[in-house]
């Protein structure tokens, strides 16, 4: 090919001029009111020219330039059809053409995806459970060379516990019943450990080999596991953080994470980054109290480096002498740095979520954790807009119906149906086109079934009104997203977050649609949001406890409070008689539902506890009983809890001046109970500050009996 900017052999304006417009253009004599003649016509003055686009649905793939030199006309009516007709069919060939060397260099990127994958696979015999294929990535998990699990079987490689719900899913796929499966199993080493993983399991049909094999891919999921615990001490922080971004998604996620995790952690500089080959691209970069513009930046010598090394990486402090070729961190005073990876669905790396401080991070605990949380999130969005674009290219390849698949189109097609979200392609009166192996599993019908549906039988949500209203808003805008609800063949209805793009294909109106089940973020919003009211309880009772130096009312307003907050149905003050050695004590105060006995001013004697208990109680042991009649219990003990109607209990130390003053109890009669470690950290802050008022009341009640005695009268008196 030849450059045609400032050739001087080619009519270059007249082509640019066909090019802009997609136009043909025919003169004879050069006489013409157009723009387009140049110094090449007026030397060459040809008697006939024709200068025509190549298009191929709309689109400009060429232009075909035609001249002579000695006769005028050429160019008739008749001609020029046969010339477009040629020209299209020239078109259709090109693109042919090219489509042939996508799909070849399709097919060499999805080999070398099986052979880089950051994912196990495993294809084995469905009769004989024998490795017939295994990639890299499954040596690497299991210590094991290919030779040697070429060897093996799917059941020597299963941890003993977890063969029976394998071989019962196995049986399930095999027989029909279901399309694929996933669960969580271990998976042995060649050194005797043990890994945990997810497995998504489904059928592959050899017609080569005329057998039917299972394709098995394999994710490591121990990091998972630690991760999902550590976000489990998540606290008010975190809170504002999910709430600040749970309804944002696209182009706006990313300004608002960064936004909110520099104010949650306090620090100077929060980044996310999109990897690009060896160089990272801001996806929002916060400075200082302002976002600024995105820009991207070389990988070498920068503490991020580390971080795409690594999967983390934590600088406490003298960032800029351990990376004296990053000058931006001179420039920005940095003195501390914590960066966490982020993955796709394969376990590549493919950006990192970042914090810089101008002095020592504080709490480096809770910013790992909020990271990683929301470096999966970061990953999730970035993903979904990488699977859009995706979907763009794969909607132009879908023009073309190509005769023979090769592999690599087979592999793509597998890819879509087995994405992690649903996956929907709907026609304008909301009926299905198309839906993914993940939308049928996930609303529990068949691939027959679901296309027989529409959008209106699976969202409860939507009425024949109001998808005539939703479809014009997917028309409208470049991507469609909302938050709203499925209901599966069963009944069950569950939230999800709907992303929808509009395109045509063979003239025909769809939607692409990508459906994720956002049940858990839905379940942690409303668990922050119960946490957020308890803390706010929790104050008010505090306050109103402090407010009195009375303390029968100290005891009657906590037991109101502590009741409500535990939504019980009694909470009782007992106190400890002073020389009994914590044998004896009574019931000072109660707040009961109605229809239960009281227990207030019953006496208890309980030789036992005094002697072998109180001891671990003024440490801050408790005691949670989730069901009294649970065997460890002593017939003694069970015999005291049912006196007093105990179904569930959860007694609560009071302690102070270096005591045991008391106890906190808090009573489930009507039926067992689980007591939640949230609900026992709340009910141990109550107890505290009870301690803290009791105390403050003793010493007023001192204060008053000494004033009498030490204070002369008041002139006034």
């Amino acid at each position: 090919s030849v450059p045609l900017e400032g050739h001087l052999d080619f009519p270059i304006k007249l082509i640019q001029y066909v090019k802009n417009t997609q136009t043909a253009v025919v003169m004879d004599d050069l006489d013409t009111d157009l723009p387009i003649i140049d110094d090449y016509l007026s030397q060459q003055q040809p008697r006939s020219v024709l200068c025509l686009p190549i298009l191929n649905q709309s689109q400009l793939i060429g232009i075909l330039y035609l001249s002579n030199q000695s006769t005028s006309g050429v160019f008739t009516r008749d001609r020029l059809l046969i010339l477009n007709f040629l020209c299209t069919q020239a078109a259709i060939s090109l693109k042919n053409a090219r489509l042939y060397t996508e799909l070849k260099l399709s097919e060499a990127r999805a080999t070398a995806v099986f052979e880089q994958a950051a994912v196990g696979f495993i294809e084995s015999n469905m009769q004989t459970g024998k490795l017939t294929l295994v990639n890299p990535c499954v040596c690497q998990m299991t210590g094991y060379t290919t030779a040697e699990l070429m060897e093996m079987t799917v059941a020597k490689l299963t941890h003993p516990e977890d063969l029976p719900v394998s071989f019962q899913a196995i049986q399930q796929l095999y027989s029909g019943q279901v399309e694929s499966f996933t669960l969580e199993k271990r998976y042995l080493r060649k050194d005797g450990s043990f890994f945990w993983a997810e497995t998504t399991v489904y059928l592959v049909e050899l017609q080569e080999e005329q057998s039917t094999n299972c394709l098995a891919i394999i994710q490591d999921i121990s990091e998972k596991k630690q991760l999902e615990a550590e976000r489990q001490q998540a606290e008010t922080v975190l809170q504002n953080l999910v709430l600040g971004t749970a309804a944002t998604t696209g182009q706006d996620f990313f300004p608002a994470l960064v936004t909110h995790i520099a104010t949650a952690l306090n620090v100077s500089y929060v980044m996310v980054t999109e990897k690009v080959d060896e160089t990272l691209r801001t996806l929002a970069f916060w400075v200082n109290g302002a976002l600024q513009p995105t820009y991207a930046y070389n990988l070498a010598h920068t503490p991020c480096e580390l971080v795409m090394q690594h999967g983390e990486w934590y600088g406490e402090c003298s960032i800029q002498e351990l990376f004296p070729e990053d000058l931006d961190l001179v420039e920005l005073g940095v003195e501390s740095y914590l960066g966490t990876a982020f993955y796709n669905n394969e376990g590549i790396v493919i950006g990192h979520l970042c914090i810089l401080n101008t002095e020592m991070i504080q709490d480096l605990k809770q910013a790992e954790y909020l990271l990683r949380i929301f470096a999966a999130r970061a990953a999730a969005e970035l993903e979904r807009q990488r699977a859009m674009t995706s979907l763009e290219q794969l909607n132009q390849a879908l023009e073309i119906k190509v005769e023979e698949r090769t592999k690599a189109l087979a592999m793509t097609q597998t890819a879509v149906d087995w994405a992690a979200d649903c996956v929907f392609l709907v026609r304008p009166d909301s009926s299905f086109y198309y839906v993914n192996n993940t939308a049928c599993a996930k609303l529990g019908y068949s691939r027959e079934e679901l296309q027989t549906l529409s959008v209106i039988d699976i969202n409860p949500t939507v009425s024949p009104d109001r998808w005539l209203d939703i479809w014009q808003q997917i028309k409208q805008q470049p991507t469609w997203t909302i938050e709203s609800l499925h209901q599966s063949k069963d009944g069950c209805i569950y939230p999800v977050e709907v992303t929808a793009k509009y395109l045509e294909l063979d003239g025909e109106e769809y939607s692409f649609a990508f459906v994720r089940d956002i049940t858990e973020r839905k379940q942690t919003e409303q668990i922050i949001r119960q946490q957020a009211e308890r803390e706010k309880l929790l104050r008010e009772i505090t306050q109103k406890i402090s407010q009195s130096l009375e303390l029968q009312k100290i005891f009657d307003t906590a037991c109101v409070g502590i009741r409500e907050l535990m939504e019980a149905d009694r909470v009782a003050i007992f106190k400890f008689d002073p020389d009994s050695g914590y044998d004896d004590g009574t019931f000072v105060a109660e707040s009961v539902r109605v229809g239960l006995d009281s227990v207030l001013a019953k006496r208890v004697h309980d030789h036992s506890f005094g002697e072998n208990y109180a001891t671990l109680y003024f440490q801050g042991k408790y005691l949670a009983i989730d069901d009294i009649y649970h065997p460890e219990l002593s017939p003694c003990h069970i015999e005291i809890l049912e006196q007093f109607q105990i179904r569930a209990n959860l007694v609560i130390p009071v302690s102070l001046q270096q005591r045991l003053w008391g106890l906190i109890c808090i009573h489930q009669c009507t039926e067992a109970r689980h007591w939640e470690e949230e609900q026992v950290k709340l009910s141990q802050q109550l107890a505290n500050q009870l301690a803290i008022a009791i105390q403050q009341a003793y010493l007023f009640e001192q204060l008053q009996q000494q004033l009498p005695q030490s204070c002369p009268p008041s002139p006034e008196n």
